[in-house]
């Protein structure tokens, strides 16, 4: 992936070295993601997200700002599982993490504009889907004050189109989840 700018901020292959940084500022920060609460699993999902990047199912961007170079956060992009979506979806599934200096200042409507252009300008998705922690009540209302409509599926909602997805997902990541729907 080459870096791209969007509104000001720069998209860039995440890391090691950045995430680490990260990883020592943020780690007890609200909303910074189990997956990376230690060093090993940081080691561990750049590694992964490399061999998704490789094959081209998924992206681990670097938010940078444009001016100063600074890394005010990353992304996730990849590919849904085509098996747990709906019947003639294609969709990806998106992942942010904003330092707290930026929450609250119009950045995640900008990072989330960027992912809805990747979804559709790489990967031809229909959907951008993104699963949010079920106490992370400020992402939840991030995603929810975003410019576009968006459809909520919870663990109760079993008859929704979306929950086997979100089914499949709650049970890899061992964390109760709310699945968050937009359609592109």
């Amino acid at each position: 992936m080459a870096d791209r700018t969007h509104n000001g901020l720069t998209f860039e292959p995440m890391t090691l070295p950045d995430l680490l940084q990260m990883h020592h500022a943020y780690w007890n920060t609200p909303g910074w993601p189990q997956t990376l609460s230690t060093v090993p699993l940081c080691e561990q999902f750049v590694a992964d997200w490399s061999i998704r990047s490789f094959f081209g199912t998924g992206e681990f961007s670097a938010i940078r700002r444009a001016d100063d170079r600074l890394v005010i956060g990353f992304t996730t992009l990849s590919k849904a599982n085509e098996n747990f979506v709906p019947d003639g979806v294609n969709a990806v599934e998106a992942g942010t993490f904003l330092v707290p200096q930026v929450r609250g200042t119009g950045v995640n409507a900008q990072v989330k504009q960027y992912l809805r252009d990747q979804a559709s300008d790489v990967f031809a998705a229909s959907h951008i889907v993104y699963l949010v922690d079920t106490e992370n009540k400020r992402a939840q209302q991030a995603l929810q004050k975003l410019p576009y409509p968006v459809t909520k599926v919870e663990m109760t909602d079993t008859h929704h189109p979306w929950h086997r997805y979100l089914r499949r997902r709650v049970f890899e990541e061992r964390r109760d989840g709310i699945l968050f729907i937009q359609e592109l």
